[in-house]
């Protein structure tokens, strides 16, 4: 599959797309938030043309910061809107608990919705129960032109792909037009070596954990050659990129081929130290006592269901977790929430692959499907059980908090283990 970046060529263009805009939707216009050096979205701007895989780039780094994420929704003329609390918003990328520093905010797959004009927010939840918002629009989604192209099959010792080089053409927010080059067709292995193969957009950081930073990215169905794993036991893979780059991916979100038998364990650096947090010039205000909690808008939150598919995983090989979980209360859920998955052998309680979803805002008595994978590569022919957590990040204040876990239990099959 080609993945390009979202191109929008010259000013001319800009200027022809919003005339556009405004003769289709008079009553829209373009949001620019107030800038705002420590909580803001600086790329996409107002006004721009999204095409596949967009990097949503900004800047969050807030004091008290719990978590950020990035929502999206179709975007209509004033006269036809209903309030924000009855037009969802739809997840673009996971939650993210470390501060961000005018750098990738997250990855916006612009497939998962139609051609259209959008409205993008960055949602900023601060421990104690504040919430901060930035929105961007409009932004309008074209997919349908992007023209189809054939990705050139190559093998594990194929030269490195060329790297993504900012052209001289600067746009507003600082960031750039970058060339991307069509991933990499699964070559013939006939050594046999252990890949990496990307379920999805996964990243490539420099420790095994989120907390560690990004050094690269291995795009969907790409893959990258498996030299090692972690030495401190969390299953994730050491791997090298095309291009040379060494890094550490999750277990949760690539499928391995090959033989991984006698992998080198490899020590992760140590932790980085979180980002320092810029001082601001800010109204004095009578601080939140830590113990408070936002009131409940009537909202409450449950898992309806979890179903594993196949519904009997096998070892080293990718299953689905889908979770079904429902607003049953009397308010909407004003904001989108985070859902992991954590799968344990059961008899030792050890934790063999664990991964993150999220869900929109839910009105009462709306449903959501959450999508995860998890990859195990221990304890088969065992029982274990996959437990699942929704809103483990108190996004959404709930008239009962006890009912936002549950598990599944199953028997891990031998596969290629």
């Amino acid at each position: 599959m080609s993945i390009s970046s979202a191109v929008l060529r010259g000013g001319l263009a800009l200027a022809l797309l919003l005339a556009v805009i405004v003769g289709a939707a008079q009553d829209i216009t373009p949001l620019g938030e107030p800038p705002n050096p420590n909580l803001a979205i600086t790329f996409p701007p107002p006004v721009y043309v999204l095409r596949e895989v967009v990097e949503v780039r900004g800047t969050v780094n807030v004091p008290g910061l719990a978590n950020y994420f990035l929502e999206f929704r179709p975007l209509v003329p004033a006269e036809a809107a209903d309030s924000d609390t009855q037009r969802p918003w739809f997840p673009a990328a996971l939650p993210v608990t470390t501060p961000v520093q005018d750098a990738v905010l997250g990855l916006w797959n612009t497939r998962t919705a139609p051609d259209g004009l959008y409205e993008l927010r960055l949602t900023v939840n601060i421990t104690g129960g504040g919430t901060e918002f930035f929105r961007v629009s409009p932004l309008r989604i074209d997919n349908a032109s992007v023209p189809a192209a054939t990705p050139t099959p190559t093998t594990v010792s194929a030269p490195a792909r060329p790297t993504l080089v900012p052209t001289p053409t600067s746009l507003p927010g600082g960031a750039q037009n970058r060339p991307i080059t069509p991933p990499p067709t699964l070559p013939a292995n006939p050594a046999n070596a252990p890949l990496a193969i990307a379920l999805n957009n996964a990243n490539v950081r420099s420790g095994d954990d989120v907390t560690y930073p990004r050094v690269g990215l291995l795009l969907r169905d790409e893959f990258a050659v498996i030299v090692g794993i972690s030495s401190l036991g969390t299953g994730w893979y050491y791997v090298e990129l095309t291009n040379g780059v060494r890094g550490f991916v999750a277990p949760s979100v690539v499928r391995t081929e090959g033989n991984l038998t006698g992998l080198p364990p490899v020590m992760p650096p140590p932790r980085p130290t979180p980002l320092p947090v810029t001082p601001t010039f800010t109204p004095t205000i009578t601080p939140i006592p830590a113990s408070a909690t936002p009131a409940s808008s009537g909202a409450n939150l449950a898992i309806v269901s979890i179903r594993l598919e196949p519904a009997q995983p096998t070892c080293q090989a990718s299953f689905g977790v889908f979770v079904t979980v429902i607003n049953n209360g009397t308010g909407p859920a004003p904001t989108g929430f985070s859902i992991s998955a954590v799968d344990r052998h059961s008899a030792s309680g050890t934790v063999t692959a664990s991964t993150t979803g999220a869900a929109p805002a839910l009105q009462p008595g709306q449903t959501f499907v959450s999508e995860m994978y998890l990859t195990v590569g221990t304890f088969f022919n065992e029982t274990h059980s996959v437990g699942v957590v929704i809103d483990s990040g108190a996004q959404v204040a709930e008239t009962n908090e006890g009912d936002n876990s549950s598990a599944i239990t199953y028997t891990l099959a031998q596969g290629g283990c």
